[in-house]
Parts: C-alpha cells; sequence; structure tokens
C-alpha cells in the first residue's frame, strides 16, 4: 500500500489561505451601479408639493404591453 502524507493542519492553513488572499486582487475595476438620468417633476397633492427626478421612469400599463415600445419605454428599457 501507498504511504499516506500527513499534513499538519496549521500548514493546510495557511496554504488556503494565501491562496485566498492572492486571488483577492484589487487591480480589477470596481463595479459601478448605473446612475439614472435626474429630470425634476413637480407633483401636487393636497397642497403639499413634492418632486420626483425619476417620474420619467413610470410607465402606464399600455406602456408595458405593447408590441412596439415608444420613446419613453425605449429609454426605460434603456437604461434597465
Amino acid at each position: 500500500m501507498a504511504d499516506s502524507i500527513e499534513i499538519p493542519m496549521k500548514y493546510l492553513v495557511l496554504v488556503l489561505s494565501f491562496i485566498l488572499f492572492t486571488n483577492c486582487s484589487t487591480d480589477k475595476p470596481a463595479l459601478r451601479a448605473p446612475e439614472a438620468k435626474k429630470v425634476a417633476k413637480e407633483l401636487s397633492v393636497h397642497d403639499d408639493t413634492r418632486v420626483d427626478n425619476y417620474f420619467w421612469m413610470r410607465l402606464t400599463d399600455d406602456q408595458k404591453e405593447a408590441e412596439t415600445p415608444d420613446e419613453q419605454t425605449q429609454e426605460v428599457l434603456d437604461y434597465l
């Protein structure tokens, strides 16, 4: 039979730690979330006015279900 090689656990942990940390390089570019354009739209309800910068992303049900997207729908789809 072949002789088995016994490796002390501390050496195994050191080798695995080395492999783990050397593969975590920082030279890769960081992933960034996409930034949506801001188009200010004032909305007023019950004398309360607020600004919604992302109102342009809101689509009607007809826009969502259309066979061919209109310009606004295509903008939202391109962003997503």
